[in-house]
């Protein structure tokens, strides 16, 4: 992986760190301490099902990148009901510019049976 591809990696993986916390901080907010816990659990549910590198039920693009949207527009609308829209602003770009430059730089992916396969295959 370049040096260009591991820094989009870096900031994928801090954005999704992010949105696991902006999901928390909105149902705090809005719901209590239930809705901070379940929030994120569901974003990293669906994340870690659907969407991370090594999920054993990975999606293919498009349909991954349209669940990954999800999230993402999940955290943009929690920012904004927090009002909090500039930081809202912010998020969505590095959330969708790291999302789309992953589809270039993400790494081969390791499979459980010690094979690989490349990128969205």
């Amino acid at each position: 992986m370049t040096a260009l591809g591991a820094i989009v990696m870096a900031i994928r993986f801090a954005c999704e760190l992010a949105a696991l916390a902006i999901t928390a901080w909105w149902g705090h907010r809005s719901f209590g301490i239930a809705a901070a816990i379940c929030a994120p659990a569901l974003v990293g549910i669906l994340w870690g099902l659907w969407i991370a590198p090594r999920a054993t039920k990975r999606l293919r693009d498009p349909l991954r990148f349209g669940v990954e949207s999800v999230v993402w527009a999940s955290a943009i609308a929690a920012l904004v009901a927090l009002d909090r829209p500039i930081l809202a602003a912010g998020f969505g770009v590095a959330a969708f510019g790291t999302a789309i430059g992953a589809r270039r730089f993400e790494p081969e992916v390791s499979n459980r049976d010690g094979s690989s396969r490349a990128r969205n295959a």
